[in-house]
């Protein structure tokens, strides 16, 4: 199943909550493991949906479970959609912000799937817009998409953040997104989602983690 099917059920719920405490312990007790081992430390994405910035003490369980890893700040990145800043910018915007006084990175996911957010950019305090996987898979087939997604790379990078266009899924693809500027790429191209075995052997033939 795709996360599409099953992520709103969650989220409608409440388990979506659990889903992504069992995530962020996961990878907490993954880098604490790869510090142990002397490994090289690469930062990892987690993702927090609308229904966890509406804790209040969100931001203090998340310090707390990585002081007890003893896990450096900046190895964590936290992704929320764009959704959780148009359901309550306020609320987004003050965790955003906490998280980012804790030395935590973030970003923004699934830009531009709602467009709602564009007149909501100059007060965001994100480190990361990563651009919607339908931008790259649209825009290339035209020269005036081409020319759209080209700008808003430019754009977000001129603001001060850092570009990532989703949805890499070909070489040219990759080619595109790279002439226009962006930063960062994610995407099948890459890698489909692995098991954490399977992942660690990834990085290992990629030099990334020894």
């Amino acid at each position: 199943m795709q996360p599409g099917e099953f992520i709103p059920l969650f989220e409608k719920n409440g388990f979506i909550t659990r889903v992504d405490r069992y995530v962020l312990e996961e990878v907490c007790r993954w880098l604490e493991r790869q510090a142990l081992a002397g490994k090289a430390a690469i930062p990892v994405s987690v993702n927090l949906s609308g229904v966890d910035v509406h804790s209040e003490n969100i931001v203090s369980r998340i310090v707390q479970l990585v002081e007890e890893r003893g896990i450096r700040p900046e190895l964590l990145e936290f992704e929320l959609t764009e959704t959780s800043f148009l359901s309550d910018f306020k609320r987004t915007i003050q965790v955003v912000r906490s998280l980012r006084e804790k030395g935590f990175t973030t970003s923004i996911d699934d830009f531009g799937s709602g467009f709602s957010i564009m007149n909501m950019m100059t007060e965001i305090p994100a480190d990361v817009i990563k651009l919607d996987c339908a931008f790259v898979q649209n825009c290339g087939k035209t020269a005036r998409g081409h020319e759209f997604l080209g700008q808003l790379v430019q754009m977000i990078r001129k603001m001060g953040f850092v570009a990532l266009c989703e949805g890499i899924e070909t070489r040219e693809n990759l080619e595109m997104v790279t002439a226009m500027g962006c930063d960062l790429g994610q995407g099948y191209y890459f890698s489909r989602p692995l098991p954490e075995n399977e992942f660690e052997k990834w990085l290992l033939r990629r030099g990334s983690l020894r």
